[in-house]
């Protein structure tokens, strides 16, 4: 059980990567580290489809302050912004703050967060995050676990309504390139948070919440390592939108 515990004590997996060292010999043995996820768009080149002025560029959503941010021109009827990350990174989560002063619902609903390797993409593009018609609370913090292991340069929060927009700050989460002795934890990339795993009758089960889905799912395998890749089941899901990740 000592295995358990040491995975359980990672925490978080949408906000800790955990690693270990390949040379474990038995699940008794397992030393887990834990690897804290870095805000790889701050202070990284932005754009967008247009800025109300010069007090709202899109560079103001990733300078590291909730207290200004992105807003579009009036007259932007299908606003987004964008940024290059300058290399392409995992990405674990995306975490969106929503205007801290004014209490603007439009700004809180409607919205896609798009992932590609292509500064146009229109050429390409994955849908890693959403948010619905739902309206967050004042001042809320979007959160999102993503599951997708691919790694994308060019990040972007497009609005899917013709609404006013507002982004105070965008993060994008990510545990780097690199682990230590080029180890990665066989588990962490395929599930978002909450991890539980036990052993029994020679099997692993590894149960996790997945917040862009609102579901518990759970997975089996005869090791650790095949947890990745192993079937998942859905046994259960929350009929309640409004409450996003938190379930």
């Amino acid at each position: 059980m000592s295995v358990v515990r040491s995975i359980l004590g990672c925490g978080l997996v949408a906000l800790f990567a955990c690693t270990a060292p390949p040379s474990t010999s038995s699940p008794g043995n397992a030393r887990v580290t834990m690897q804290a996820l870095t805000n790889v768009a701050q202070g990284k080149p932005a754009a967008a489809s247009s800025s109300f002025d010069g007090n709202f560029l899109p560079g103001k959503a990733v300078d590291g302050s909730t207290g200004s941010g992105w807003s579009p021109a009036g007259g932007d009827s299908v606003p987004f912004w964008q940024v290059d990350l300058g290399q392409s990174q995992v990405i674990r989560q995306i975490e969106i703050v929503t205007r801290q002063d004014l209490d603007q619902p439009a700004t809180r609903r409607n919205f896609e967060v798009w992932a590609s390797n292509n500064a146009d993409m229109n050429q390409g593009k994955t849908i890693i995050c959403k948010q619905g018609g739902n309206t967050l609370s004042h001042q809320a913090t979007f959160a999102c676990a993503v599951n997708d292991t691919a790694a994308y340069r060019y990040v972007a929060v497009v609005k899917t309504a013709a609404e006013y927009f507002f982004l105070s700050e965008v993060r994008v989460l990510s545990p780097g390139t690199s682990s230590p002795s080029g180890w990665r934890n066989p588990v962490q990339p395929a599930f978002s948070a909450d991890p539980y795993i036990v052993y029994f009758n020679g099997a692993y089960y590894l149960t996790a919440t997945q917040g862009d889905s609102l579901a518990v799912r759970i997975r089996k395998a005869s090791s650790i390592k095949g947890l990745s890749t192993a079937a998942s089941v859905s046994v259960w899901t929350d009929n309640t939108p409004s409450r996003c990740c938190v379930m």
